[in-house]
C-alpha cells in the first residue's frame, strides 16, 4: 500500500501508473490472497483510480497514439 499511497499523491499533478503482476501460485495462495483482496478494496475506494487490465491500457494506448 506504500507504494500505491505514493503514486497517489503524485498523480494529483500527473497521471501515474501501477503495475501489479499476479502470480497465482504465489498470490492466489490461502495466506497471501486475503492481503491481495484488502490492498485491492482499500485501491478501490478512491474513485478518480482507474483499474484496467493490460488489455485496457493498450486499447487506450492506440486510441492516442
Amino acid at each position: 500500500m506504500n507504494n500505491f499511497e505514493r503514486l497517489y499523491r503524485e498523480g494529483q499533478h500527473n497521471a501515474r501508473v501501477m503495475a501489479i503482476a499476479v502470480h497465482p501460485y504465489i498470490s492466489g495462495t490461502p495466506f497471501r490472497s486475503k492481503y491481495f483482496e484488502q490492498a485491492l478494496d482499500e485501491i478501490s475506494k478512491h474513485n478518480d483510480v482507474e483499474l484496467w487490465t493490460g488489455g485496457q491500457v493498450a486499447d487506450w494506448y492506440r486510441t492516442v497514439t
